[in-house]
């Protein structure tokens, strides 16, 4: 006899708030909401940024986001030090929930 656990999937979303024009080698204030599964906006959460640059391998620069709003969280330190493509990765955790989503960011000047 076979037996399957099934999960609850609780599925928080992170969507980017579009920053405005991003320019290599300047601060770019980075911003995400962080929703739960009913689309309420999670508070009090732990939220990491990290950058890596797509191109060439620099590393990876993490950067803890502070909340500025309910279930709005930044990095203002966000250096996108070359001018191609990046990567954004936010994780939001909180108690036993996390999420995890990838943004591509395109630096153009």
């Amino acid at each position: 006899m076979r037996f399957f656990l099934m999960l609850a999937a609780f599925a928080w979303t992170i969507t980017l708030v579009p920053p405005e024009d991003i320019k290599a080698n300047f601060d770019a204030p980075v911003q995400v909401l962080v929703k739960d599964e009913a689309g309420k906006l999670v508070t009090g959460a732990k939220v990491e940024m990290t950058v890596t640059m797509l191109d060439m391998d620099h590393g990876e620069f993490k950067h803890a986001a502070k909340e500025s709003a309910p279930g709005t969280y930044g990095a203002s330190t966000t250096k996108f030090f070359m001018v191609g493509n990046w990567n954004l990765k936010v994780k939001a955790e909180k108690g036993a929930e996390s999420a995890v989503k990838d943004f591509k960011i395109e630096v153009k000047h």
